[in-house]
């Protein structure tokens, strides 16, 4: 497989690193290391008196910034390639989700990964919202990874029928992961309940049918569950499945937090979303609020 692994050497994206070599890795793996510095030469260019300085100050900083990515890719590469693994730096001038989006539409990688933090200089403000940015945008699968784990053991894999989930499903099951990983397919299902009017003329009637209503949706879930479960069993994997009732991200959250989940597995748009949309609600708030790694498949 061929990744790409965006890096500034923050401890996210060594989490990130050392998440990808948890996996089951070979010698005909390629991984491609990414680091991005900003350009802001252009900024300086249009300042009155004094702009001589500042632009040498800039010059200076961009130019420690440079060092420290060519530093935390060669580190970086060291340490892929004492897995047996190729490994290839790249280092590019721009804005970080640009520039990563960028080099995964020229690399064409089979997964992108990279971490939470870092890649950019308020962390608090932007938390999140490289990844956020990039798993909206990107071609590829986007493995956000978060947590201490280094080996990725439980898997929880989110699905609703549709075209994404199914992709998601595809490709799950062909993730170089420990013999030991083990998968819950999970559908999630809000339950309606109709309006009887103000004046009902048999609510036992109502009732009964409201109920069957809510069983037939679960039984549309669990068939969902059932079906991507059989697929990865199909795989070799270790696999159960199971119906969650409620909020589909919160559900899911809560399920992965309760099952100690190291990565969440989901498609970036839902079967509700008109297609074209940007990455799905639900997908977005996995990566911005999950305590595990979230992996989006487009």
């Amino acid at each position: 497989m061929r990744f790409l692994l965006a890096t500034d050497g923050s401890g996210d994206a060594l989490g990130a690193e050392q998440l990808l070599l948890g996996m089951d890795l070979t010698s005909d793996d390629t991984v491609r290391v990414c680091s991005v510095v900003s350009d802001t030469g252009a900024a300086a260019v249009a300042l009155p008196d004094g702009s001589v300085a500042l632009a040498d100050a800039l010059a200076e900083a961009r130019a420690r910034e440079e060092q420290h990515a060519r530093g935390a890719l060669e580190a970086s590469c060291d340490r892929i390639r004492q897995r047996g693994v190729t490994a290839e730096p790249i280092l590019r001038y721009g804005g970080p989700s640009h520039e990563i989006l960028q080099e995964a539409a020229s690399f064409g990688p089979d997964l992108l990964v990279l971490g939470t933090r870092g890649l950019g200089r308020l962390e608090r403000f932007l938390l999140g919202s490289v990844a956020t940015q990039v798993a909206r945008h990107a071609k590829q699968p986007v493995l956000v990874a978060r947590g201490p784990a280094h080996v990725i053991r439980r898997v929880v894999l989110a699905t609703d029928g549709s075209e994404h989930a199914r992709a998601a499903v595809r490709f799950a099951a062909k993730l170089p992961l420990s013999g030991a990983a083990r998968f819950t397919c999970v559908t999630a299902f809000k339950p309606t309940h109709a309006f009887p009017g103000f004046f009902p003329t048999d609510r036992d009637e109502f009732e009964a049918q409201d109920e069957q209503h809510g069983q037939l949706l679960r039984s549309e879930s669990d068939r969902l569950a059932h079906a991507a479960a059989e697929q990865l069993a199909e795989a070799g994997l270790q696999v159960s499945h199971e119906v969650l009732e409620g909020d589909a991200a919160s559900s899911i959250l809560d399920f992965a937090r309760a099952d100690g989940a190291d990565l969440v597995v989901c498609g970036a748009r839902g079967v509700s979303l008109i297609e074209g949309l940007l990455v799905g609600s639900v997908a977005d708030r996995l990566i911005q609020t999950s305590e595990c790694s979230v992996l989006v498949v487009h």
